[in-house]
């Protein structure tokens, strides 16, 4: 069957969409209903009202006189027959959905707009085929969603293909649970988009698989401990999770990608506040406050971020975000207040002297008001205070990088701008008055982690109502060179330590002293990072080269050195615990039901139990 073409008019864009994979599934076959044998070369159709009852049970029938006849009635006629609709109704939404991405992706190509057309082509058929018209074109608007949603950070167009056909290769079956539903094949895909968005599918199906292995061992382990597990342990395992899902990711994309579709999730189940989704809805959450939020955050993606931790906070503590969202709007106006005024003063402040900018090559001040959960998350930490406590609701950071001075040291300059700190914050002092009991040196005393900056709670007096009262409201001001900032924000101190949501294992288990320069150089975390990706991709290589991740027979995470990682070092451990009992000195491991010589090597994701 030749491509049939139809032309669109679409923002401004002709766009020739081929529609033979959608009708392509819908050709018509002879029916199995029907006898061939008792085809005729003529052809008649009997009135019913002229079929006798004994007759009714066998008419012999030519299909293709049939189909013709069929054919021209319907030329009399505006009825469509039901393939018809069928397809019609395919296109129909194929041209709506491809319309939605044109407007929400204006910065791709006509080109790549044509592979992303493919791509939800693909995507309608596979999907409505497996789930019915109505739950076939949800999944796909799904699917669009996504893509949209990645297109707001401005990703490639291997990572929005990706979006569009992840679930066409194993759709889920729909009410019907048709059992001749199958999937697109990686080598179709290969084929049609390139081998980097098919490694994108794979990688994106094989974290997703690792998640659920997690969440079964773990509640396994719950089951077998009654319960009771800690929240040392908890928050180890989820490290370790999230170190397992980094060592098998090369491509920060696929982290994203899974945060994203994470997102696309909560986002709908938002919608939905059906009592039987309940269990749903807090498990999600869960998982996007203590590993995807997370996994963004590293990645440097503060929109997905808050985002993530919005939709979790409201879903999980609903009576603490209700509180803490109307703090917050009742204070809304001040802050902002508070944050303009502030970010004008220091500015103007900065700028104006001469001293301090003649020795800068760059000074930037931003600032930010708190979100929701990190404002209850704040309160946690300051145990016996409330929220209208909390003083860095409004916080701004001063980073700025020297001039280098000819012939000067790396030592000398570090020395030189970490004094230039102190000459920032004298400037700022000048503006506002700061509370000395809560000011924080860590350029001259660097936390365990490395982290190093100058903290000072300022004051500032705000005129609300008229003028007819006066309010002071404390703001926090943060002051850093720009090595420090990466070192904060890449480095050793990176913010699963400094923000409480774990610590990286390859980072903690190696922070011998509260010097940096007392670090194993084997473990030396480069500060040259552009961006967070730069920083996940580095760390894939480290636990890659040094780390094995594998499900323990209790239930846990283990992470092994990459050469002892052998089913004999397993037996080793499993005796140094007394795993076992009755005398014993060994066992059989077993690596995924299987039983193993002590010689096998291990991989991550490896689900050991013992015989």
């Amino acid at each position: 069957m030749a491509p049939a073409y139809i032309t669109v008019q679409l923002t401004g864009f002709i766009f020739l969409i081929s529609i033979t994979t959608c009708v392509r599934s819908f050709q018509f076959s002879t029916p199995s209903c029907v006898n061939t044998s008792y085809i005729n070369k003529s052809y008649s159709i009997p009135s019913t009202s002229t079929i006798s009852s004994e007759k009714k049970c066998r008419v012999r029938v030519n299909p293709q006189a049939r189909k013709i006849e069929t054919k021209n009635k319907l030329k009399d006629s505006n009825i469509k027959p039901y393939h018809a609709l069928r397809v019609s109704n395919r296109v129909s939404n194929f041209i709506e959905l491809l319309n939605k991405l044109g407007k929400g992706l204006p910065y791709l190509s006509q080109k790549e707009i044509i592979l992303l057309q493919k791509a939800l082509a693909i995507t309608i058929r596979v999907q409505m085929n497996a789930s019915g018209t109505r739950e076939g074109r949800r999944r796909a608007e799904n699917s669009v969603d996504l893509c949209l949603l990645l297109g707001e950070l401005d990703m490639d167009i291997e990572m929005l293909l990706a979006a569009m056909l992840v679930g066409t290769t194993n759709p889920k079956l729909g009410p019907l649970k048709q059992t001749s539903v199958a999937g697109a094949k990686f080598q179709d895909l290969k084929r049609h988009f390139g081998i980097k968005v098919v490694r994108l599918i794979e990688s994106f199906e094989h974290v997703t698989h690792l998640e659920s292995l997690a969440q079964h061992h773990m509640t396994q382990r719950s089951l077998e401990v009654n319960g009771i597990i800690t929240a040392e342990e908890k928050t180890e395992q989820l490290d370790q999770l999230r170190n397992l899902i980094l060592s098998e990711v090369a491509d920060w994309r696929v982290v994203a990608l899974r945060v994203a579709s994470h997102l696309q999730t909560m986002r709908i189940m938002a919608k939905n506040n059906e009592p039987k989704l309940r269990l749903t809805n807090n498990k999600l959450a869960i998982e996007a406050l203590s590993l995807h939020a997370p996994l963004a955050h590293r990645l440097g993606i503060h929109q997905l971020v808050a985002e993530l931790q919005d939709l979790a906070f409201k879903r999980r503590y609903p009576r603490q975000n209700a509180k803490i969202r109307e703090h917050m709007t009742a204070h809304k106006e001040a802050y902002q207040a508070v944050h303009d005024k502030a970010t004008k003063d220091l500015t103007k402040a900065l700028e104006s002297n001469d001293e301090f900018m003649s020795q800068m090559e760059s000074v930037t001040l931003v600032g930010r008001t708190k979100e929701p959960f990190s404002m209850w998350r704040k309160v946690l930490r300051q145990k016996n205070r409330n929220v209208e406590e909390v003083s860095d609701a409004v916080a701004l950071r001063v980073v700025f990088k020297a001039i280098r001075l000819p012939n000067e040291t790396d030592a000398e300059y570090d020395s030189r701008s970490a004094s230039l700190c102190y000459d920032a914050i004298r400037i700022i002092e000048k503006c506002y008055p700061t509370v000395e009991s809560r000011n924080k040196d860590y350029v001259k005393y660097p936390k365990a982690n490395g982290y190093r900056s100058l903290h000072a709670t300022a004051l500032m007096e705000c005129d609300l109502k008229d003028g007819k009262e006066k309010t002071v409201h404390p703001f926090e001001v943060q002051v850093r060179t720009s090595s420090m900032h990466q070192q904060a924000e890449y480095g050793v101190a990176a913010h699963w330590a400094y923000k409480g949501e774990g610590s990286s294992s390859i980072i903690k288990q190696n922070l011998k002293s509260k010097s940096l320069s007392t670090l194993d150089s084997r473990f030396h975390v480069p500060i040259d990072f552009a961006n967070g990706c730069e920083f996940v991709n580095w760390l894939h290589e480290q636990l890659q080269s040094q780390k094995v991740f594998v499900f323990g027979p209790d239930g846990l995470i283990w992470d092994l050195e990459k050469n002892a990682a052998t089913a004999k070092d397993i037996n080793r451990r499993l005796y140094m615990k007394n795993f076992y009992t009755g005398g014993k000195s060994s066992v059989e491991i077993m690596v995924q039901g299987m039983q193993v010589p002590y010689d096998y090597v291990l991989r991550n994701g490896d689900a050991i139990s013992v015989a």
